[in-house]
């Protein structure tokens, strides 16, 4: 039990430090573009087509197009919302009043690291291949980058002033001096800003140097650092993997999603958003060639109806009163995927008769959905993701239409029939 607290402390050091916050702050920030890109997805998947053609003819505007501009646009930039926030959050987290200026220092740290421009007939074009996918390991750097500097030269600052403050003793209090104090303040930024911007175009100035004149410094990231970790990190044995070791942590008593999130929130943005691309520009995907597999939805099929089925198992075999009064109490969050209260109220947490059916449901359950995707009956996640409190049956349905329905309905039978033979178990050894 020690070694577990002990652990638990450990890992509540990681996940809560500057860096992991950042980074799971950041990505949030892009939560409202993408939830309302998603409703468009849905008007764009499920809207009658002779209803468009309707409104084609009596308004003269394809609504199916005007709306896909809307979404192109809402998740090609995704890499900007990104590093604006992880800058944001990384400065706010000390510096509450500097939050919008650091999220700014990283978005135009961005700019200046991938904005290249073409000569074309009809003039200079801008290029910003970068702002969605491809950019978004960049862009979390750049925040965490940005950030850092901007906070060092702001606190170094702050020291200066201070100290000339004391120094100057009655003075300051001087009407003159309050003017000049506010005058001050206007351009507090101005030194943490040109910091942060005189190290970002040192680094573009070295990449211009190094790299092709066809390459940037966020495609060099993406080709070198961020693909291959992707590619590697999307391989079935990896992901099998890495549900065991959230099973693990879950069933120790430690939150096993919010320790990965670190890892797995920005692995699963990068995949969504790169299949996105594909969809929108036409391609189809195909998982083992051109289609990633974890993109985030892929783990909401695969888990989450663990502890639904184990408390339906619990509904179907035990004759213990007191247990089954838990259970029912426990369906209805169990229905919104809330397991923390689960895990501790009935409780799954150390009980050696848990521990093979919590870590077998998951590695189950992601070889169905795995399965399902290669074989074609459903087809590869894109950016279309429903908030993670969706009812697990209705989320099936929103991501993958009526084959992902049957496919959790699938899934949610094979977990009760993982857990029905450990629940017995349990009753007859009382």
């Amino acid at each position: 039990m020690r070694v577990i607290e002990s652990l638990n402390i450990r890992l509540k050091k990681i996940t809560e430090s500057r860096i992991c916050l950042s980074v799971q702050g950041g990505l949030a920030f892009a939560g409202p573009f993408t939830l309302f890109g998603a409703l468009i997805l849905l008007i764009l998947n499920y809207f009658p087509l002779t209803l468009n053609e309707w409104l084609t003819k009596s308004l003269g505007i394809d609504l199916k197009n005007f709306l896909g501009i809307v979404n192109f646009s809402v998740f090609s930039m995704n890499a900007l919302w990104i590093c604006f926030g992880v800058g944001a959050v990384y400065v706010g987290l000390n510096r509450q009043k500097d939050k919008a200026m650091g999220g700014l220092t990283g978005l135009i740290s961005f700019l200046i690291l991938t904005m290249k421009f073409e000569n074309t007939d009809a003039g200079l074009m801008l290029q910003l291949k970068e702002a969605g996918s491809d950019g978004i390991l960049t862009a979390i750097l750049c925040g965490l980058i940005s950030g850092f500097i901007y906070e060092k030269a702001s606190c170094q600052m702050e020291q200066r002033r201070n100290k000339n403050t004391k120094n100057k003793g009655a003075v300051s209090a001087s009407e003159s001096s309050k003017a000049l104090e506010l005058v001050m303040e206007s351009f507090r930024a101005l030194w943490p800003v040109s910091a942060c911007i005189l190290v970002v175009i040192g680094i573009r100035f070295m990449g211009e140097l190094l790299l092709p004149d066809t390459q940037t410094i966020a495609l060099f990231i993406s080709s070198s650092i961020q693909k291959p970790f992707t590619s590697l990190a999307d391989k079935i044995w990896v992901l099998l993997g890495m549900d065991a070791v959230i099973s693990l942590l879950d069933w120790c008593g430690l939150s096993g999603i919010n320790t990965m999130n670190t890892v797995t929130t920005p692995l699963g943005s990068i995949n969504k958003y790169a299949n996105q691309a594909l969809i929108d520009s036409g391609e189809t995907l195909i998982l083992g060639q051109n289609a990633a597999y974890f993109t985030g939805q892929y783990q909401f099929f695969a888990r989450g109806a663990m502890y639904t089925a184990l408390l339906i198992a619990v509904l179907i075999s035990s004759k213990d009163r007191e247990e089954k009064i838990r259970a029912r109490a426990l369906i209805v969050p169990s229905i919104f995927n809330i397991s923390s209260v689960i895990r501790y109220t009935l409780p799954v947490v150390l009980r050696p008769q848990y521990l093979i059916p919590v870590l077998l449901a998951p590695v189950l359950s992601n070889l169905m959905v795995y399965t399902a995707l290669t074989v074609g009956f459903i087809k590869p996640f894109g950016v279309l993701a429903p908030p993670w409190t969706t009812p697990y049956l209705l989320y099936g349905f929103l991501v993958s239409g009526w084959q992902g329905l049957v496919l959790q309905v699938l899934i949610l039978v094979v977990n009760i029939m993982i857990f029905l033979p450990f629940v017995c178990f349990m009753r007859k050894g009382k």
